[in-house]
């Protein structure tokens, strides 16, 4: 489940002295940075190529001083280098220099921040696995690094920044194992990642490593991505999209008939999913999707091997298959289950049960939608890999399901059953649980309260809690201090929020 609803929660561990006033936080592959209202940039984490910014070499599990300056006026983390620009508008990068993507001209790693080039006009950096992107005050945009798929717009590879096109802001967002995919303010969308079975939606075939437009169209609302790890460790991936016409659109991967437009043929570009202007949710699992149309109507279609689609049998369906007991409000897909609440407040689940994550308080699979429990306040729900969370109408939090990496968050390792709280306090909005993991220490969640923080716990080996740490967490554990977060979505190893 890679799209999720509502929130959860429990008591956390703030990065740092909790009196600090961080301003922003961003997270690579194995370390993070942020930077504080004093213009100061601290990092913690993987320092063994330089990314920490000390001068050093080496790993701290706690924020350090990453420059004396105290003139920084925002950052950005790649997988493992940083960049940053200062109040001056001039441009630093330090940390790995393989592939050029420092821009400072050569291969070697930096432990402190350098100067890219001499101008003094940038106005924001973005650093990515293999190259770094930023912009200028005149709106051009410049990126330098690894060109092997052609993702920095020109014929060669630069090891110093060199003029592309210029796209912006974004406005949702969703992520799966190998792709992920935003929509800009302006309707436009973008998708990174493994272009291997088509995700990302551009017709062309190359992996990214950042974001191409999907198409040309401008009326793009809401999105979601499914995927799981095929033969030989290969990357399969999709996604599906809504517009704002009600019209619902899937691309990529299309091996269980996902894609929900009659066939088993893999597409490359957007295809419109039946005739209906109507669909108000969707959520996409490993292979199946489900969604709900503003009737109240839940439909599911993909792979149907451990009952996932809720309609009774465990055959796949290439096309919408309704879910009878609607109306429904809202729908989770997970890994091979699914969850969904019916508008007057009951929650349903079905699918895959191997771990509990049915919540029924068996591990019988479920080929059709089975109650939980008899309270009807559910507002929310956001089905994972092997462990679902729901939210009620008073804001409290509940999980269930496998608990292996913590990814419950009730304080234990405790596989659960049946719905357990996750804390005391009713404060909760929005929760994501990880769909798809490749091995089950990485599951972990996500959530966000109603006074806008954000939350993770659960398995943290790539840093995906986001804390500073690769410490598991079995209870909530604070991403930072900065507020307001708007969304949140999670995949196997990382983490994706929107600051609203």
């Amino acid at each position: 489940e890679f799209t999720p609803e509502p929130p959860l929660y429990v008591r956390a561990q703030p990065v740092g002295d909790p009196t600090q006033d961080w301003t922003a936080v961003t997270s690579g592959a194995y370390h993070s940075c942020a930077r504080r209202s004093t213009g100061t940039i601290w990092c913690w984490g993987d320092g063994y190529l330089g990314q920490i910014g000390t001068g050093v070499f080496t790993y701290s599990g706690r924020p350090v001083q990453a420059d004396a300056g105290t003139n920084w006026a925002s950052l950005n983390a790649g997988d493992s280098h940083n960049c940053a620009i200062k109040t001056t508008g001039t441009l630093w990068c330090w940390g790995e220099g393989a592939d050029y993507k420092t821009g400072i001209g050569t291969l070697d790693d930096v432990a402190t921040p350098t100067q890219v080039g001499s101008v003094s006009t940038w106005s924001k950096v973005s650093a990515g696995y293999r190259n770094t992107c930023a912009i200028r005050t005149d709106t051009s945009l410049w990126c330098w690094g690894a060109n092997n798929q052609g993702q920095l717009g020109t014929p060669s590879h630069r090891s110093t920044p060199g003029s592309v096109p210029v796209f912006t802001d974004a406005a949702d967002v969703a992520g799966s194992h190998a792709v992920s995919c935003s929509i800009r303010l302006a309707g436009t969308l973008w998708c990174s990642g493994s272009n291997l079975t088509g995700a990302l939606g551009d017709a062309s075939g190359l992996d990214s490593t950042v974001p191409v437009q999907v198409g040309s169209a401008a009326d793009w609302t809401t999105v979601t991505a499914g995927g799981f790890v095929g033969a030989f460790g290969a990357p399969v991936a999709f996604a599906c999209a809504t517009k704002d016409n009600g019209t619902l659109w899937c691309w990529g991967d299309n091996s269980s008939g996902q894609l929900g437009d009659g066939t088993l043929f893999q597409s490359d570009v957007p295809n419109q999913v039946g005739s209906a202007t109507n669909w108000s949710s969707v959520s996409a699992g490993s292979n199946f999707v489900c969604g709900i149309q503003g009737s109240g109507d839940l439909s599911c279609w993909g792979s149907g091997s451990a009952g996932q689609l809720g309609g009774g049998g465990t055959v796949d369906s290439l096309a919408p298959s309704l879910v009878a007991g609607g109306p429904w409000a809202s729908v989770g897909a997970g890994n091979t289950q699914a969850c969904a609440v019916k508008i007057a407040g009951s929650l349903w689940c079905w699918g895959n049960n191997a771990n509990n994550q049915l919540g029924d308080g068996t591990v019988i699979q479920r080929n059709s939608p089975t109650q939980v429990g008899v309270a009807s306040d559910w507002v929310g729900v956001a089905a994972g890999g092997a462990a679902s969370c729901g939210i009620r109408s008073a804001g409290s939090l509940w999980c269930w399901g496998d608990n292996s990496s913590g990814a419950v968050g009730d304080g234990t390792l405790t596989q659960r059953s049946t719905p357990v709280q996750i804390g005391v306090a009713n404060t909760w909005q929005q929760v994501a649980v990880t769909g798809y993991a490749e091995f089950s220490s990485d599951a972990h969640s996500c959530a966000i309260r109603i006074d806008e923080s954000l939350w993770c716990w659960g398995g943290n080996t790539w840093g995906q809690l986001g804390d500073g740490t690769r410490t598991q967490r079995t209870s909530p554990s604070a991403v930072s201090s900065a507020t307001p977060w708007g969304y949140i979505t999670v995949s196997d190893t990382y983490s994706i929020g929107l600051r609203s």
